[in-house]
This record gives structure tokens, sequence and C-alpha cells, in this order.
């Protein structure tokens, strides 16, 4: 909206009744909502502490402890052109429901010594002990039941036909043929259902073809009208449609007799011994649900993105039943969200849960590992690598950490290469029985190039990263990717607490990306008035103005203080920690709200922080959001793109969301970030799957200054884009602000918390050189954005008598002041900028 000349002498009378700002010292009593403060003292020490690298025992597990070497010298593989998928042809962010895409072909896979199928409302496997059919029952079984089948005895005219007692087992397309000898038995299998068939060359016998097939299960067995069922309360199994077919089309539908353990199935001599070969009798499988449906509870998302494909992949659990869970894997376009491929990584009966994925761009491959459960009821850790060009090849399925009554295995995270040779690395905790504590593991993966479905990855040797007695290391992460090549090593990060007494590190370590150690464990201290209770590390970045000497990674760490949650994020340089900005303050939102669950990625200069937050004050409500930040000339955070809502979240089952970004996997010039995050339906738990593309502008200054919430429920917010230097003009953006609405920026290179008169909001600056941007084209106007912006040049700041020129290691700070609803007024944040 465009004001008219003759309003502004209209807007300067309303204005001149807006207190003198600069001389007030004027204290405010909190509110309400406020009586839960934001912890003003930053939880981490700045000063690292080494101790806990000297505590070291000989690991329990023979892992060997990893030593600091030469590194291959960095060779700097040429990338494709970023501009591939350039970010100027995405128009919009993409958010949908991912997992939501049922398979439209039959999936197959061979673990452990058996073929395994799965359909939409069914699994099977064979193996020697026959055919099995698993009907899917819904998440809410208790477990995942099964029919057995096998072939048990065949008698022609009485006479038994010799069956071989070993199981040749082979597939062509949909079908599973199991070698008996003179008896073939085919499985067909369909999407909806399995056909069942026994064939045998046999033609003109004047004599019964008797079948007897062994049946075991764990569902009651019912005879039905011209079938058979095995059911519980849930559903099961329907065996009907017995047919007998020769080869000259001939057919003759069979009745099946049967009890719980067997089932004959005769063929009689009227029709034998008009018969021509081959004579085949197949019945149906068909899975019975009382309540008909494929949605299964999705949990625990992970992404990663291939460059060569221009593709994220999203990972996440899928409950078969209460203690079957798969591991699913789907690929979306960034440019339009759509599903490209959906397929499984895991959907045998054993219990694998919490997906990780990541990706080698240079052999377009995902490494994606999960945690087993394994026979002896112990967690251990598997991977199997996916051909990104489409994910239903995948290779056999590694044993990356074994478990045993010794040790098993919990929280693990995996970092792949944007860059160079192919190479994954996963990490993961160990806990030990005899000493009760949690210590970290490692290895190094390489992937088949080019790729193999036959031969799986290799593995180097069990490193330990930690190995002492006396300390839980838990909440393992490690960098999704490992960068471009002048950067080229991971990091990971972990809370080290002492069990004695409580008291807590936030340790890293940094791995070239060749697997050679970069640098020994660092510790920082955190204050005991605080919990670090989660933790994310970013891949480092190579371009960070002014410290250069070293990648740069960003580390949101979540502490918790009574009830409620708070999430800090700090840097990495090397070895070095800076910053430490809470992430409620940067983003100006309400301080009794609780952040929880950080995960970060990060696009070219910027760091992309994604996690969910319950809202005390609207309806109880958790939203999963995610926010771009910059790293400013001081080593501040600053807020460049407040925080994007992924999704609106009915509950929450607190788990982490996951995020990724095409930079993560080799597009460097792109800022589209993949994020998911579970969320409840009402009836299911599914996930929600979202590609968005921050803010395109940079800034250089960093938030501070909590101020209260406006007419709108809102915190009104600001930020500033443009360059540190003092040439070229930076733009201020307020937002959040009450609609229609008159304001105006404030300029002043001092700081102050002050409530003035006639305002409910804090004014944030003082100082001497204070000044108004309140003349004529100056004053904003909210309009039905309730939005305001204002160029500003660092050579004309406002002053109290005229303009000033700003000088290179001054720091400026802005604000900006607008009018309420109902006649108050208000402040936004505040921002610093640090001139150069």
């Amino acid at each position: 909206m465009q004001i008219r000349p003759h309003l502004w002498l209209l807007c300067a009378a309303t204005l001149a009744h807006a207190p003198a700002l600069a001389s007030q010292q004027l204290t405010q009593e909190p509110a309400a909502e406020t009586s839960t403060p934001i912890p003003a003292v930053n939880p981490v020490s700045t000063q690292p502490n080494f101790d806990y690298e000297r505590q070291w025992s000989p690991a329990l597990d023979n892992a060997l402890r990893p030593a600091k070497s030469p590194r291959t010298p960095i060779v700097i593989t040429p990338v494709a052109d970023p501009s591939l998928a350039p970010d100027s042809e995405f128009l919009e962010d993409h958010k949908s429901d991912a997992g939501a895409a049922p398979l439209t072909q039959v999936r197959y896979d061979v673990q452990r010594g058996k073929h395994w199928a799965m359909g939409l409302a069914y699994k099977a496997s064979l193996g020697s002990e026959g055919f099995t059919y698993m009907p899917f029952l819904g998440s809410h079984a208790p477990k995942t039941y099964g029919v057995t089948m096998r072939l048990g005895s065949a008698t022609i005219g009485g006479e038994p036909i010799s069956l071989d007692p070993r199981t040749g087992i082979r597939r062509t397309d949909d079908r599973y043929i199991l070698d008996r000898g003179p008896i073939d038995v085919w499985y067909d299998m369909g999407l909806e259902s399995v056909e069942q068939s026994f064939a045998l060359e046999v033609s003109g016998v004047n004599a019964d073809l008797v079948l007897g097939i062994d049946v075991t299960s764990d569902l009651i067995f019912e005879k039905q009208s011209g079938a058979l069922a095995y059911l519980n309360e849930f559903g099961g199994v329907q065996y009907d449609k017995a047919l007998v077919i020769d080869g000259a089309g001939q057919r003759l539908e069979l009745p099946i007799e049967a009890n719980a353990d067997r089932i004959t199935l005769t063929v009689p001599a009227s029709f034998m011994k008009d018969s021509v070969a081959p004579v085949v009798v197949d019945p149906v499988f068909t899975t019975y649900q009382v309540n008909p449906g494929y949605t299964r509870n999705l949990t625990e998302p992970d992404v990663a993105y291939d460059q060569g494909t221009d593709r994220f992949a999203f990972v996440h659990s899928s409950e078969w039943s209460a203690t079957d869970f798969d591991v699913w894997i789907e690929t979306r376009t960034p440019s339009n969200g759509s599903v490209d491929t959906t397929t499984t990584i895991d959907f045998t009966t054993d219990n694998v849960k919490t997906p990780m994925v990541a990706n080698d761009n240079t052999s377009d491959q995902f490494l994606v590992t999960s945690r087993r459960l394994n026979a002896d009821g112990y967690w251990e850790i598997i991977g199997r690598t996916v051909d990104a060009n489409d994910i239903t090849q995948q290779s056999p399925v590694v044993l990356i950490g074994d478990a045993n009554a010794t040790w098993e295995n919990g929280a693990h995270d995996l970092g792949g290469k944007s860059q160079g040779a192919s190479l994954f690395i996963s990490v993961w905790e160990r806990t030990f029985a005899s000493t009760s504590s949690t210590n970290i593991r490692r290895r190094m993966i390489t992937p088949i190039v080019p790729f193999s479905t036959v031969t799986p990855p290799t593995l180097s040797n069990l490193a330990a990263v930690t190995s002492s007695s006396s300390f839980n290391d838990t909440q393992i992460r490690v960098s999704e990717s490992s960068g471009e090549a002048i950067v080229a090593e991971w990091r990971i990060l972990f809370i080290n607490t002492e069990i004695a007494t409580g008291d807590q590190q936030v340790i890293s370590q940094r791995f070239a990306d060749d697997g050679s150690t970069n640098s020994g464990l660092v510790g920082y201290d955190i204050s005991p008035a605080a919990t670090l209770a989660d933790l994310d590390v970013s891949t480092g970045l190579a371009q960070v103005d002014g410290i250069n000497s070293a990648p740069t990674y960003g580390a949101p760490l979540m502490f918790n203080s009574g009830v409620t949650p708070t999430i800090w994020m700090f840097g990495y340089n090397g070895d070095t920690l800076f910053g430490g900005t809470n992430i409620k303050l940067g983003e100006h939102t309400n301080q009794l709200n609780r952040p929880r669950y950080p995960a970060i990625s990060v696009s070219a200069t910027r760091f992309n922080l994604t996690y969910v937050e319950f809202s005390t004050t609207s309806a109880s409500t958790y939203t999963c959001y995610t926010t771009a930040m910059d790293l400013t000339n001081t080593l501040e955070f600053g807020i460049v793109d407040r925080r994007m809502v992924v999704r609106e979240l009915s509950q929450s089952d607190f788990k982490r969301p996951a995020s990724a970004s095409r930079y993560e996997g080799g597009n460097y010039a792109s800022r589209y970030v993949g994020c998911a995050v579970t969320d409840f339906d009402g009836t299911f738990n599914v996930q929600a799957a979202a590609t968005v593309h921050p803010f395109s502008n940079t800034t250089p200054a960093h938030q501070f200054c909590q101020s209260t919430p406006n007419s709108t429920g809102d915190y009104s917010f600001l930020r500033l884009t443009g360059t540190p230097f003092t040439v070229g003009t930076k733009v201020l953006y307020a937002s959040a602000m009450p609609l229609n609405q008159f304001g105006y920026f404030l300029v002043g290179q001092g700081t102050t918390s002050v409530t003035p008169p006639g305002s409910s909001g804090t004014f944030c600056i003082a100082g001497a050189a204070f000044g108004r941007y309140n003349g004529n084209f100056e004053i904003f106007y909210t309009s039905t954005l309730g939005e305001g912006t204002h160029v500003i040049d660092p050579s004309n700041l406002r002053g109290p008598s005229g303009d000033i020129v700003g000088q290179a290691g001054e720091t400026w700070n802005f604000q900006a002041w607008h009018r309420e609803n109902g006649g108050d007024s208000n402040f936004t944040n505040a921002v610093s900028l640090f001139l150069e």
C-alpha cells in the first residue's frame, strides 16, 4: 500500500506520542508467560577439557584404538555442474507424506539363507522348512503371525512318490519354484495373493493323486465353506480355490480336506485317467483383515541427497507388528517433491529399526544402516548399499556391529561423501554388560564400484573411539557428509557423562575422508545447572569469512532445565568452540515453548536447523520447524529466514526429525533442504516429507534482546540482509507485526533492556549515537502482511543530530518500533551488525 503525501502529517502526529526512547531507563515486570526465563548464561564452557582422552581402558570387544596417521592426499574430483537443477527453477517449497505410496509390484530379497517376498498385505519366506505366508494384520498386532506349509507326501493309487527331502529354490520373475524331485511346487506371487501349485509330469493314470501338505501355524485353524482359514482376532489367512488343471486345459475344482496340522488334496482317478501332462494342482493364499488396509505405523525418518540422480532419499521404519519393524526407502525430486520410487530395505520378520541413510556422490550409492534384533535378543548394526539410479537394486546385507551377551549396540549414525574416493563412516554406541558403561565404536565402509547386488560393501577394522568404564558416551552423531574436497573430513559429536558424578562434556573428534584420524578427542564442560540431552553436528563448511584456517561446523545442543528444553546453537572451527546462541532468543519466540531434538544440515555458507517444538499456549500442539542461519563476522548465528513450518503435528512421539541438503550431496550451489518428521494422523504414525528453499539473501547481523508478544500473539521479528562491509546498502526486514499499522526503525551503538511508558515491548538500543528512521518515506506501513522494510547505508546512519558515517570496527544495532492494535506500541527484537 502506498501512503499519499498528505498523510505524512497524520503519521508524524501519531508518532509524536512515541516516547523519547533513548532517554528512558524504566524497567518492566516480566509477563506471566516468562516465569521460566531463557537461561542467560552459555551452558557450555569456552575452555576445552582434554582430561577425558586420558580415561582410556582396554576395549572389551578388541576394537582398535584410532591413532593419528598421515592422510591420503586430497584429490579434488571434478563435480557435476551445480546448475544441474538450479534453485531458480524452483518456485515453491513442497510438503507431503512420505511412505504413503504402496508397492506397485512384489518386492523380493534374499537374506540369511531365505528367500523373501512382499505384497500389499502379506510377506512370505521360502526356505528348507517350506513356504511361510504372513498376513499383515495391522501395526497393533502383538507379533507377526504366519502359516508354514511343506509338501510332506504324495501318492498315486496308494503308491508313494519319492520326494527329494532337499528343497532347491529358484525364482523366475514372479514365480518361485521348489524342486522336490518328481514334483515341483510353484508359488506365483501377486500383489494381493499367492497361488500355490503342485506340478508333476504324469498323464493317463487311472488312479487317485493324493497330496499331503504339512501345516504349522500360530493362528487358529477353522474350516469354512469351500475353504480353510487360519485366524485370530486381527484376521489371518484364507486358503481356497483349489483347482486341478492339465496340459490340455481340462480343469476340476477340488475339495480341501484338512485339520490343524495337515491339508489333503485329492485329484480323482476320473480326472487323472484322461489327463495330459503336466498335471497342476493350485490353491490360493489370501489375507483376511478385520480392519482392512495397508497403512502401517511409520517412524524414525532420515534423509540424504544424491546429486547424480538429483534425488532425496527418505528412509523410515514401518511397523508390520509390535515385534517386526521393516525399513523402507523412497526417492523424491527436489523440484516438486514427487515420489520417484518406493521400496523396502528390509522386510524380513527380523525387528529392524532406526534406519540411517547417507550418500556417496562419486558412486551414486546410498548406504542404509539399521539396528537389528538378532536371534539371541541383542541389537546389532547392519547395513546395505543402494543404487541411487534404481533403489530396488541393493547389495547383500553386511553386519557392521555384532552383538551378544557381553555387549550390544544403541544409537547409531552415518556419514557419506560428496566428492573423492567412495567411502562411508558408521558410528554407534556400544554398551558392555560387565561394566554397564557405554562407549563409541566406528567403522569405515567402502561400497563396491561399480554397484553390485551380489558383493557386499567392505568393512574396515572395528575401531574404539572411546573405551572407559567410568563414563557413558551417548547420542553419537556424525556429519552428513565429509564436505567439499577443501574440507574433506567428518566430525563426530557425542555426550560424555561421568558415571560417578553425573558431570557432562560435549566431545568431538575429526576424521579425514580417507578414514584416518585428524584430531584427538576434544571436550568442553557442561554447566552443572543444565543437562545436555541431545545434539547434532553439521557437515563442515569451507568458505566462512574470517575463519578459513579449518572447517567450520554447526552444532545444535539441546539442554533440559526442569520441564523447559532449550536448543543452543554453537560452532566449531577446527577444535575451537564458539558462538552460543539460544534459538528461542534468535527466533524471537515464546520462552515457555519447548523445542527439542535438533537436526542440522548446511548449504554453501548457511546452517539449516530443523526441530520439533511443543507449544504451551497454542492448545498444547507440536510443530516441526526449519530455520536458516548464517554465521556472522563476529562468529554469531544470525537468523536469515525465520522458522518455516515443515509440518503441524497433531501429536509428537518425541522422535528426532531429519534433514539433509543438496549441498551435502555435491550440489554446492543449492540451498534446497529435504526434511522429514513423524506425525500422527489420528490412526497411524506417518512420515511428513518436505523440500524447502530457505531465503536466498545472507545476513551479516545476529539477533538479540527478547521483547514481548504483540497484539497478534506472535513476537515481532527483525532481520538484516546484505554484507558486513562499510560500503553497500543493507536491508532491514521487520515481520510478524499487527496488520495495517505504522512503525519505524531505530539505530544505535549501545544496548539496554527497558520498557518505555506507553509500550508493551522492550527497547533494546542505547548509546549517544542513537537515531530514528522516521523521516519522510522512512515510516513503514505493515499493510496486510504485517511487514515493514527499510534500506540503510552505512555511510549515512541516522544519528541524534544528523547522519553518521559508520566506520570499520564499529558495532551498530537496529530495532523496529510499531503501533499495536488498540493503540499501544511494541518492538521487534534487535540485530547487531559489526562493520568491516
